[in-house]
Parts: C-alpha cells; sequence; structure tokens
C-alpha cells in the first residue's frame, strides 16, 4: 500500500492512529533503513503537530486582535494562509520524499525552517495589525470627540429654538384658540332645527327630507288614556292628529325602509323633541310608554342610529332627571348640574328675544353680539351644543347666528333654510 499524507487535518487535531495505521501498512519496520525513516517520520510528526498548533492559536489571536480593523486583518488573515499553505507544501514534500526513499529528513528539516518562518510572519503580522488598530483608535477617538462636540452645540441651539418656537406656540394658541375653534364648528354641516314641525304643510317629511338634525312635536295629554295629541295651543285639539300617527309611525317607516337608521348608509342621527304642553308627571310617562315598545327604533342603547328622544317644555325637575330610562334626554337650560344630571341634557335652548331685541335683517350690535358669544361659550363650556328659539327666521339671521358658533339653527322653514346653506336659492 502506498503511504499517503493528503490527510492533513489528521495530524492538526493530534489523530496519531491514523498516522501511525499509515506507517504500519505502508513499509515493514523491521527493515533497518525502513525502520530509521520510520522513527525520524514519528518525530516529525510529533514536530509538524506542535508547529502548526502554534500557528492556529497564533492565527486566532491575530483574527481577534484585528477584528475592529478591517483592512488589516484582511491583510493578515491573508499571511496567515500563505504560511499554512507553505506549510502543507513542505508537508506534501516530505511525504513524496517518504515515499520514494529520497532524503526525508534533509526535506522535513527544510519544511520545518519555512514553517518557522511563516510562525514569524504571522507574529510580524500581529504586530503590524496590533500597531496599525491602536493609532486607527486613536483617530477615531480623535474624531468621535471632534463630532460629539459639535453635536453638543447643535444641540444647544436647537433646545434654544425649541424653547423659543413652544413659547410662540403657546401665545398664539391662546389667542387664536376661539377663532380656530368656530371655524372649526363652522365647516362642519349645518344643523337644522324644524321648530313646530306640525306646521309644515307635509309634518315630518318636509323636514325629514332637508335632513334636518331635530324635529319638534308640541304633545298634550287628553281624557282618553294614552293619548297624545299634536298641537301648539289647546284651542287646536279638536282637530289636531295623534303622536303615534304624525311621529312614530313615520319614523318607524323609514326605520325600516332603511336598514335601521334615520337615513340610508348615514351616519347622522335624528333627534325628536317632544314639547310637552301638559305637566311632566301626567304626560311623560306616555311618552315613554309609547316609545319603549320600539327600542331597535328609540333606545340608543339597543341601535347606536336610534331617534333620540329629547324632552322639552314641561320638563321634571332637575333632580329628577336621572330618574326616567336612560333612552330620555332634556332640553337644559344654563344652569347648574350635577355629571350625572348633565349627561341626561341633550343640548341648551334658550329664548333669544330675552337677550336681544334684535330683528334679523340690520346688523348685530356689538354689545348684543358680545352677549350671545357669551351665551355660546357658557354652553360649550358645558359640553353641550346650544339652540336658540324666538330667533329672526331670515338668511342674515341663520348666516349671523353661524357665525357667532350656534350649534343648531331654529328654523320654521327648513327648505328655505337648508337652501341657503347649501349656497342654493329659494
Amino acid at each position: 500500500m502506498k503511504y499517503n499524507l493528503t490527510n492533513i487535518s489528521a495530524i492538526k487535531h493530534g489523530d496519531d492512529a491514523w498516522l501511525t495505521t499509515c506507517c504500519n501498512t505502508s513499509m515493514d519496520r523491521q527493515s533497518p533503513f525502513n525502520n530509521y525513516f520510520v522513527t525520524k517520520m514519528d518525530k516529525f510528526s510529533s514536530l509538524i503537530k506542535t508547529v502548526c498548533s502554534e500557528s492556529l492559536v497564533e492565527g486566532s489571536a491575530i483574527k481577534s486582535e484585528c477584528s475592529e480593523s478591517p483592512v488589516e486583518v484582511s491583510a493578515t488573515k491573508s499571511e496567515c494562509s500563505e504560511s499554512f499553505a507553505e506549510g502543507s507544501v513542505a508537508k506534501s514534500e516530505c511525504s513524496e520524499s517518504f515515499i520514494e526513499g529520497s532524503a526525508t529528513k534533509s526535506e522535513c528539516s527544510e519544511s520545518f525552517v519555512e514553517v518557522s518562518a511563516a510562525k514569524s510572519e504571522c507574529s510580524e503580522s500581529l504586530i503590524e495589525g496590533s500597531a496599525a488598530k491602536s493609532s486607527n483608535n486613536v483617530a477615531v477617538s480623535e474624531h468621535s470627540t471632534k463630532r460629539f462636540c459639535d453635536a453638543a452645540g447643535v444641540a444647544k441651539e436647537s433646545l434654544k429654538h425649541l424653547l423659543h418656537n413652544a413659547y410662540l406656540f403657546r401665545v398664539a394658541m391662546f389667542m387664536f384658540m376661539p377663532i380656530l375653534l368656530c371655524g372649526y364648528l363652522n365647516a362642519q354641516p349645518v344643523k337644522l332645527h324644524s321648530h313646530n314641525d306640525y306646521n309644515r304643510r307635509v309634518p315630518f317629511y318636509q323636514a325629514y327630507s332637508q335632513q334636518c338634525a331635530s324635529i319638534e312635536a308640541d304633545v298634550f295629554t287628553t281624557e282618553r288614556a294614552d293619548e297624545l295629541l299634536v298641537a301648539h295651543d289647546a284651542h287646536d285639539l279638536p282637530r289636531a292628529f295623534t303622536f303615534d300617527a304624525m311621529y312614530i309611525e313615520p319614523l318607524l317607516s323609514v326605520f325600516r325602509q332603511n336598514g335601521g337608521r334615520a337615513w340610508r348608509n348615514s351616519e347622522q342621527t335624528l333627534a325628536l323633541v317632544v314639547d310637552m304642553k301638559t305637566p311632566s308627571d301626567s304626560t311623560l310617562p306616555r311618552v315613554i310608554k309609547k316609545l319603549a315598545r320600539y327600542p331597535e327604533v328609540f333606545d340608543p342603547t339597543v341601535n347606536q342610529y336610534a331617534v333620540r328622544v329629547v324632552v322639552s317644555g314641561n320638563v321634571p325637575a332637575v333632580e329628577q332627571l336621572s330618574t326616567y330610562p336612560a333612552f330620555i334626554y332634556f332640553d337644559g337650560q344654563l344652569k347648574d348640574y350635577s355629571p350625572q344630571q348633565l349627561e341626561r341634557v341633550f343640548m341648551i335652548s334658550l329664548n333669544l328675544r330675552r337677550h336681544t331685541g334684535w330683528n334679523g335683517r340690520d346688523s348685530l350690535p356689538d354689545a348684543d353680539r358680545e352677549k350671545i358669544s357669551k351665551l355660546v361659550e357658557q354652553a360649550h363650556a358645558m359640553g353641550k351644543p346650544i339652540r336658540f328659539w324666538g330667533a329672526p327666521d331670515n338668511a342674515n339671521a341663520w348666516k349671523i347666528l353661524h357665525e357667532l358658533c350656534v350649534d343648531i339653527i331654529n328654523t320654521d322653514r327648513p327648505e328655505a333654510c337648508a337652501a341657503f346653506f347649501n349656497g342654493e336659492k329659494w
């Protein structure tokens, strides 16, 4: 069998069994000549393993030390690879000499010298890599210090500008927030309230077709059990229609047609304002009884798009508001409410005539404008929208009240009012 020494990893990792097997299977140890070379080969293999192990350890140190300097590391790895390649060539030459029976000892010695030279070169590379790393670290340190100082200066100036801008922003918000808020409210769709809706040519449907936010119905009790009639005054009752016929049944119909909403595919909700003309203790229980039969239409806890029922007129005492079912809301005034009571207030409704004698055709006097603005601010501070009833009902009045951030425009002319805000002629 020919002696094969190509598996250098066996020597590097100390595989003595492999080397012994190769020697045993390659030649006869009984021959003096062969025994001489076998003995020399054993010594040489030990030497090669020692040198290669040291080279590997120092090569690993070079790789570890130079990892922070990619250029030097690459050079060092290249030189070390060449050194190990020369070692491999030496071992290969040694194997061929051994097989051919030439002066193995001499060539092995030369190989040992070359491997030592490779070791020396690796050591020099390590020294050069360390020096390069040290110089690079100094340069990086100086550069980092300069950048840190520059960044600190920029940060200082940025902080000064930020504090100055924050102060200006606070001043601007304090001065212009009322204007911005009013502008936001004016940008929203105008909400209309169909006042005394039962006086329309076609009650409910005229206001509904204009998508009025709220529709008002005045109701009276009668001697008949559970009956409610819709009228403005008692003398109108003989020819009045029932609350059921004029408002409950039309609302049930449109909700069925529109899939449980006031308007098909619309997020807008509708408020039904029930102005009680007779005492609340006799009127409100009838209203509740009639509407409670249809929670899918009148109870927002059942249907988020349900009609909001707002009781107005002869409203119960403030202390009693929270005793009524949750789907019943109330018209409010500018007075003190507890948090629980305020939750039951739907909007603030005021008689404009008590605050101004303005006819709506002329410009609003500055003193009256200031009074109305303060009333609006009070309502908004309570978190509630505001409506003025008894207000002039013309285009100039609608425009001025809207500019004053009145949330709900009270009108007996829903079609004309809607056309005005839509930029249409009427």
